[in-house]
């Protein structure tokens, strides 16, 4: 594991002097569900020379421009129920021409049918089972919806809606953002805590109010133990591009009473 900074951000000397001739692959959180914080994928790649890269966007896709070809991913894993406005249930990998990875899982497909090996051919030998076809047509929808709207439309609202937050939220006493507030590259996610009051009772007072919060570890106890977080967690935040300032007034208005 690399160090990172107290916003989550990689040290790139660290990540250096961790690799070995041993070191096969590199596995990257492009952004961080916690803090925002995107990772520099080119200068990653500068740094582990030709060795695998492998990113996880689930957080970054359809918020970052990301370019397999021009930053040298080798693979890249994300969720489509995120940015991309699908439901739950689907998600993708792209694997880089001239990989060959050896499936989990193998068998009905529905093609080829004839033979009881699975398909060489692609995606079907990656692609076992019955595909989510209705999950599939959910992100159909959001794409469609994406490109009308325009991807740059989209990104633009929810940093605007972040900037926002960011600033009705420095001026409650106790408040501390486990992000940095300066960072226009950062997904549009802020997470907080406040002194004297623990983040389930932030999330419970958001509730009451209609404001739908994440409280707690967020699937990342490492992180947050980077952040100093451990083991309470935060409150995460995370406007999107249906919401407006007014739902963010909103959420500012809540914290505030909750002041000590």
């Amino acid at each position: 594991m690399v160090r990172c900074s107290s916003v989550g951000r990689i040290d790139l000397d660290h990540l250096k002097s961790s690799l070995s001739d041993k070191t096969k692959a590199v596995v990257i959180n492009h952004g961080s569900n916690v803090t925002g914080t995107v990772q520099p994928l080119d200068q990653i790649r500068a740094v582990i020379g030709d060795r695998t890269l492998i990113v996880d966007a689930c957080q970054t896709i359809g918020n970052v421009p990301v370019d397999v070809e021009g930053q040298e991913i080798d693979l890249l894993c994300f969720s489509c129920h995120k940015s991309l406005l699908g439901i739950q249930g689907v998600g993708a990998l792209y694997i880089r021409n001239g990989i060959d990875l050896t499936p989990l899982k193998f068998g009905g497909t529905g093609s080829r049918s004839e033979s009881i090996e699975q398909p060489d051919m692609l995606p079907d030998r990656y692609e076992s089972g019955t595909p989510n076809a209705p999950g599939i047509a959910s992100l159909l929808g959001g794409l469609t919806f994406i490109e009308k709207t325009g991807a740059d439309v989209i990104r633009e609202k929810k940093r605007a809606l972040r900037r926002y937050l960011v600033e009705g939220l420095r001026g409650i006493d106790g408040i501390t953002l486990h992000c940095d507030p300066e960072d226009g590259s950062a997904l549009p996610i802020v997470s907080v805590t406040m002194k004297g009051v623990t983040p389930a009772d932030i999330g419970y007072a958001c509730n009451r109010a209609g404001i739908c919060v994440r409280v707690g570890l967020h699937c990342a106890p490492l992180a947050h133990q980077a952040l100093g977080t451990f083991p309470v967690g935060a409150v995460r935040i995370s406007p999107g591009y249906f919401n407006s300032y007014e739902d963010i007034d909103r959420v500012v208005e809540v914290l505030r009473g909750l002041e000590h």
